[in-house]
């Protein structure tokens, strides 16, 4: 008997060796009390939106603050307070305060009266930069679902600048300072040669969603999601 019980107790351990090599919700480390290292990416539109994919990302700061940034809004910062245990009210940004619900150290609701949103994610930090060295390719859309371009670039470079082209051969036609966010992010505030047109990329699980804002003949906002060029 004793010689059929050792390689089951062996199994046992072996199952709970791979356990705590794969942490649940409860060790990733995020508090809602000390969110700091985390920020909160969605995905936004309402009736009268220039765009039904407003990306929107949410950085939660020290000292109970939250900064955002978008391509189309103007990037904004204010407090925020915990209430309850899993929920987080922000005082206004941008004119608006948001509501961001919270299960199991995950996201489950972002509420504004305003907006609907979608592929809401919280997403942490990085100590490097994540988008570093790599190349993305995709389709960037309008409003209306039509493609504007079938073929667009982005090439990240070590220095915080991004190569950027809509040809399908790639070729570069700019290149972009950005601002680096959590390390997985990049904004540009001001694009070269047309310097009220923004953009944003963000990369989560793998693709970079992206936003550009075109004030060419009033405000367009374009998006996409895009997918590793390896």
């Amino acid at each position: 008997m004793k010689t059929k019980i050792f390689p089951f107790l062996l199994a046992i351990l072996a199952l709970s060796a791979c356990k705590k090599d794969d942490p649940s919700e409860e060790e990733t480390g995020f508090d809602i009390n000390n969110p700091e290292g985390y920020m909160i990416f969605t995905k936004y539109t309402c009736p009268d939106c220039y765009s039904s994919n407003y990306i929107y990302l949410f950085d939660f700061l020290p000292g109970k603050r939250i900064r955002t940034y978008s391509s189309y809004l103007a990037t904004s910062e204010a407090d925020y307070t915990v209430v309850g245990g899993n929920t987080i009210v922000t005082d206004p940004l941008g004119g608006f305060s948001y509501t961001f619900t919270f299960a199991n150290r995950r996201i489950t609701d972002v509420q504004n009266p305003h907006f609907t949103f979608s592929d809401t994610t919280l997403i942490q930090k990085s100590t490097v930069n994540q988008l570093a060295g790599k190349t993305f390719k995709g389709k960037y859309y309008r409003k209306d679902g039509t493609v504007l371009h079938e073929n667009f670039w982005y090439r990240f470079a070590g220095d915080n600048k991004v190569e950027v082209s809509a040809l399908a051969s790639g070729i570069t036609q700019r290149t972009e300072s950005y601002v680096n966010v959590g390390n997985i992010a990049a904004w540009v505030k001001s694009v070269s040669g047309a310097n009220t047109d923004s953009e944003i990329m963000v990369l989560v699980d793998g693709k970079l969603e992206v936003n550009y804002r075109d004030q060419t003949g009033g405000v367009k906002v374009y998006h996409g999601t895009f997918d590793e060029v390896k």
